[in-house]
């Protein structure tokens, strides 16, 4: 019993690990802006993405007010 649960946190922090290092590996170099059109669910939204000096980017829809409301 004391083996299957040693084995089995094992295997989750492997997998944490791995995914981690998986990471993208582009980074958009400017801010840029989609129109998505042509999904079911997302129709009609405008994404904006925003790459600042420091290298943090955030994605969010264009029209939400309290993206970077504090």
């Amino acid at each position: 019993m004391k083996t299957t649960k040693l084995i089995f946190a094992l295997i989750c922090v492997l997998s944490f690990v791995i995914d981690r290092t998986q990471a993208q590996t582009y980074y958009y170099n400017t801010t840029k802006t989609f129109n998505v059109a042509r999904t079911l669910f997302e129709s009609g939204y405008t994404y904006q993405c925003d790459k600042p000096d420091y290298g943090i980017i955030t994605l969010y829809n264009k029209t939400n007010k309290y993206t970077y409301a504090r």
